[in-house]
Order: C-alpha cells, then structure tokens, then sequence
C-alpha cells in the first residue's frame, strides 16, 4: 500500500492486518514493517515495538511509502492482500521487504520468538 495515511493509528491497524492476512494464509510467524520518508533524507523503518515512534514521525512530515508484512519467505501488502514470494513483489514492495529482512535479520530463529 503507497498512499499516504492520515495517522499513525491507522497505518499501524494496516500494518497489523498485513501481518494477521500473512499469518492466515502462510501458517508462517511474520512481522510488520511501516516504511515512512521526509523530503530527501532515506526511507526509515518501524516495526512491533515502535508505534509510538510511528505516531511521532508522522506527525513531523514523514509520509508513509508502504505498510507490509514480512515472513520468512513471503511478503504481504495491502490492496490485494495476497502473499508472495519477495521476488516476484512488485518493485517497490521487493526492494522494502529485502531491507526489511536485513534489519531485523529477519529468519526462522528471529521468527520464533515473535508471538502469533
């Protein structure tokens, strides 16, 4: 999903629905990722545990490029709502989501301590 949200609240609702969608379809333990951008500096990341921080950037100008889900084979973005392999994403989703599973080093023992 690529269009601006009005509130932090509302991305992280879309952020935890991609997550639970992920879940659903997969059976795979996932975690969200909210990706925001201000003016030129680089995009930045969030994930469980910094909503608050969300909230906070969104109401300092920062834009929402996307809100997805990232499992350890599959990436999940609103709009259709349909999981897929991270390379076959579209390019935006794809580039985020490889991103995504750097920082949180994103694999199966990572995986197995976040709660379902």
């Amino acid at each position: 999903m690529s269009h601006q949200y009005f509130n932090g609240n509302f991305a992280i609702g879309e952020a935890q629905k991609c997550r639970q969608m992920l879940l659903e379809q997969t059976g795979s333990k996932s975690t969200w990722c909210i990706v925001t951008k201000k003016g030129f500096w680089p995009a930045s990341y969030f994930f469980p545990g910094d909503e608050d921080l969300v909230r906070e950037k969104l109401n300092q100008g920062h834009e929402v490029l996307l809100v997805f889900a990232v499992g350890p084979r599959h990436v999940l973005a609103g709009g259709d709502y349909q999981a897929m392999d991270p390379d076959s994403a579209p390019k935006l989703l794809r580039r985020h989501a490889r991103t995504a599973m750097k920082e949180t080093r994103l694999g199966y023992r990572r995986l197995s301590r976040i709660p379902t």
